[in-house]
């Protein structure tokens, strides 16, 4: 996980975090498939909504 931002407002804490993770292609690894990997690195960005006075968060997908 990497920090990307923060913003802090009166009662939230917005943060903006990129995440790395591993996926896994479906149907590789077969008998007949010539591809000896089937997991595959990618990347996403999600925005975490902390509420102050409450101490919930919500996360979010960016999708711009």
């Amino acid at each position: 996980v990497v920090v990307n931002g923060v913003v802090e407002a009166d009662d939230t804490i917005r943060v903006l975090a990129g995440i790395f993770y591993q996926g896994v292609i479906g149907g590789c690894s077969c008998a007949d498939d010539p591809t000896p990997a089937s997991e595959i690195n990618e990347y996403c960005e999600v925005r975490l909504d902390i509420d102050k006075g409450r101490a919930t968060a919500t996360v979010a997908l960016v999708t711009e």
